[in-house]
């Protein structure tokens, strides 16, 4: 304590506690100015504060200063002032307290939040404070997250602008919870909405906590937008895989009956003429042919399931464009004509590296949805437009337009999924778009869709030219132009566990050459290993017991000069097992239902080998 007498500034009396303070004895401070301790920037303004003070002014009850003491130590002080009378004069008492210790406090609680807010606006993950719905504190991570600028901006918002319409109510409910428990909760995932409307996913970690004197949820998120398209893309791949092993075991079982009704529809027809008389020939032969559509249309609906399932590579030749296109639009001409005009749109376009049929059944497939899109009967104003030109320099792009009602935006990730259809049922598998994908993808080419509710879409294919080499001519095509001597009369084994099948087969190759069927692959490996001769063995793959695979590998060790003559079938060759075994062997193969004139055209290449 020191006191000060009157209008002066000289002090008049100095505790010891207070000269101990300013590093003097009190003899030294008596009768100097109480400016002579004050810190030089202090000077002025604590005289004035000191002049306004004495003429009635107000100030602070307490002051803040800095004084140096003898041997030059700043000391920071508070400083409390108190009018007295002493001997009828005025004077002032000041009280000072060294608060050193609390600016050493203060400064190393600035120190730490400023390296706190460092730390926090420094952080690779979004930082947010929100006080009731307000947002009020967002770090530079959570304000990029979002797409703005600055706080300012995004203090405009309220927590629910931000939040996903369908993830509103649950984020209030736990934001109750919080405030109520006073305690953390278990992660949580939101949807939040960006600056320009765009969705992202977050992980949210939020705790109560004080910020500037009043409670509010502190909450840490981080982005995982693109965990989540990663774990959807992985729960894709899975169901594509499981629909794959489904799509392969349907397949197979459903080839074999297909099989075995084709070759007996084949069968009745030749020998319709010995069972039924003129006068009913025509109308059974109609209901004939009515049997034989139904079922090569279930064979068609099993190739693509096959080629869902694990499609076969194709072999890439160069081939025109524009006259597999023509092709498709004629084939699929019957659904067209009646619902739109066709617009041709075609510039000079060189050969694709590609399969024609496959790519046919691409472009037909694609024309077909085209139709169905359209209304009925407004051929006025409906269009399938197709256009055709070079993309790049190395790519040819394909365009299928129609003028429909387009594809709404919640079906339209879905579009390219296996069995997924918008037809009523019984119209279509569902398989179209997915099978058309896998082809292109077969020939390393991209189809994708633009599309517009009430106005239409456009199916796009990007395929690849062909270089600059002539046209060759598949292997198929050559076979049958090899030899055309007269074919020989052949020994035949057939092997089929199903005995329709083999009975079938042996009924319908019989007519041209001599045929053994057996129904076990064990009772064929007995009969070719005992030394019965035969020119050609026709061999199913999968089969209990003793396995087509079993039989070649035995074959291959005893009598190495039979396994050549093998001709193996199969209704699972996208099974992996099979399609593994006949990668391996050399040997020749057809897929059931079997093709008869393919068959027979194997079967004469082997007899004359």
């Amino acid at each position: 304590m020191s006191v000060v007498e009157g209008d002066s500034v000289r002090r008049i009396y100095v505790s010891d506690v207070a000269a101990k303070l300013l590093g003097y004895s009190a003899e030294e401070l008596i009768g100097s100015s109480t400016y002579l301790t004050y810190a030089p920037e202090e000077v002025e303004r604590m005289c004035g504060l000191s002049q306004q003070w004495r003429t009635g002014g107000w100030i602070p009850h307490f002051l803040e200063t800095v004084v140096v003491r003898k041997d030059g130590t700043r000391v920071p002080v508070e400083v409390a002032y108190s009018p007295v009378e002493l001997d009828g004069k005025q004077a002032t008492v000041a009280f000072l307290r060294d608060i050193s210790e609390r600016k050493r406090t203060e400064e190393a609680h600035r120190r730490s939040e400023e390296l706190f807010r460092k730390l926090i606006e420094a952080a690779p993950e979004s930082v947010l404070v929100t006080r009731g719905k307000r947002i009020v504190y967002a770090n530079p991570c959570c304000l990029q997250l979002l797409g703005y600028d600055r706080l300012e901006e995004l203090a405009q918002k309220t927590v629910v602008d931000v939040v996903h319409p369908d993830d509103r109510v649950s984020l209030e409910e736990r934001r109750r919870l919080i405030l109520e428990l006073q305690t953390p909760l278990q992660p949580r995932e939101y949807r939040l909405l960006c600056r320009d409307g765009r969705p992202v996913s977050i992980e949210a970690s939020s705790l109560p906590i004080d910020f500037e004197g009043q409670p509010a949820i502190l909450t840490f998120a981080r982005d995982i937008t693109e965990r989540k398209e990663r774990q959807a893309q992985l729960i894709q791949t899975d169901r594509m895989a499981t629909i794959g092993t489904l799509a392969a075991g349907v397949a197979h079982e459903l080839n074999n009956p297909l099989a075995y009704v084709l070759l007996n529809l084949g069968i009745l027809e030749r020998e319709l003429d010995d069972f039924v008389d003129p006068e009913h020939r025509q109308r059974i032969q109609q209901r004939l042919c009515t049997l034989q559509e139904g079922a090569e249309r279930m064979v068609t609906i099993v190739r693509d399931l096959r080629s869902f399932c694990r499609p076969d590579s194709p072999a890439l030749v160069p081939v025109e464009t524009q006259q597999i296109l023509e092709s498709a639009i004629n084939m699929a001409m019957n659904e067209l004509k009646d619902r739109a005009r066709i617009v041709r749109d075609y510039a000079p376009v060189p050969p694709v590296l590609a399969d024609g049929a496959r790519l046919g059944q691409v472009f037909l497939n694609l024309l077909l949805n085209a139709a169905q899109a359209l209304p009925d009967r407004d051929l006025r104003n409906n269009e399938v437009r197709i256009v055709m030109r070079l993309e790049g320099t190395d790519r040819a792009c394909i365009e299928i337009i129609d003028s429909g009602h387009g594809i709404p935006p919640d079906i339209m990730g879905r579009i390219f999924e296996p069995f997924f259809t918008t037809k009523p049922v019984g119209v279509g598998t569902g398989l179209g778009l997915s099978i058309c994908q896998s082809i292109v993808a077969s020939f390393r080419g991209e189809l994708v869709v633009e599309t517009q509710v009430g106005r239409g879409s456009t199916f796009r294919l990007l395929l690849p030219l062909a270089p600059l080499v002539q046209a060759s001519i598949p292997p198929a095509a050559r076979a049958h132009r090899t030899d055309q001597r007269p074919h020989r009369a052949a020994r035949i084994l057939v092997v089929d566990d199903e005995t329709a099948i083999a009975s079938a087969l042996k009924k319908v190759l019989d007519v041209e050459h001599q045929v053994t069927a057996v129904t076990t692959g064990g009772h064929a490996l007995e009969l070719l290993l005992q030394g019965t001769r035969f020119d050609v063995v026709v061999c199913d793959v999968l089969m209990p017991d003793v396995s087509g695979i079993d039989l070649y590998r035995e074959l291959d060790s005893k009598r190495p000069e039979l396994v050549n003559r093998i001709i193996f079938m199969s209704g699972a060759s996208s099974l992996p097992r099979v399609t593994e075994f006949l990668a391996k062997v050399p040997n020749r193969w057809i897929d059931k239902p079997v093709n008869l004139e393919e068959l027979r055209r194997l079967i004469v290449e082997i007899t004359r080998q």
